[in-house]
């Protein structure tokens, strides 16, 4: 529930009214269950609104007069105090559909990865003849990757083959994209690293 101890049109006035203390303390001018506050108070001589959540500022804005001082309050009481319990489950709806869709993503990524696995160390027991058995388990599990590794990158970028590789790639702004032929999305850079086109 949404408490509004000192209305939006008000805020100036309040900010004026309370010069002495506000240049000593912050006061909280309205607040919701939800841990989201807004505080008026006076910085260097400057009115200022401070927006809180989870008792972590988030923004903070200065004013030198009424309209715009009044305006903004409105805007922080509508964005951030008049929350709903359905605006708060409809975001939880959208992160449980987020973490669903990621969730069969993987078990699809897992099986077909399963499948590339098998593929290669089979051509790997073929083209050995029987001789890989003289090999480490560790050993046989590096050469696996890294021929898999080999043959999929050259197949993608030498023939242009679209490889059937479900992946979860990661862009230059930390954004995971879901790609299931990640190699028609990738190049390597000058530094050896794979970027997303």
């Amino acid at each position: 529930m949404e408490k509004v101890y000192i209305p939006a049109d008000e805020v100036w006035d309040y900010i004026i009214e309370n010069k002495s203390d506000l240049e000593k303390e912050m006061h909280r001018i309205a607040e919701n269950d939800f841990k989201s506050e807004v505080y008026a108070t006076i910085e260097s001589g400057i009115p200022t609104i401070i927006i809180c959540e989870d008792d972590e500022e988030v923004y903070k804005e200065e004013f030198i007069d009424k309209d715009d001082c009044n305006a903004f309050a409105k805007m922080a009481y509508d964005e951030f105090i008049y929350v709903t319990a359905s605006d708060v489950a409809s975001s939880q709806i959208e992160e449980e559909d987020n973490d669903d869709e990621r969730r069969e993503f993987q078990l699809e990524q897992e099986y077909r990865e399963s499948e590339i696995n098998g593929a290669v160390s089979n051509l790997f027991d073929v083209i050995t003849d029987g001789s890989s058995c003289s090999l480490t388990l560790d050993k046989k599990k590096e050469i696996l990757r890294e021929l898999k590794e080999s043959i999929l990158e050259y197949a993608a970028s030498k023939y242009g083959i679209d490889i059937y590789r479900p992946s979860i790639l990661e862009d230059r702004n930390g954004n995971e994209i879901f790609e299931l032929y990640p190699y028609s999305k990738v190049k390597l850079n000058n530094e050896g690293l794979r970027d997303i086109l």
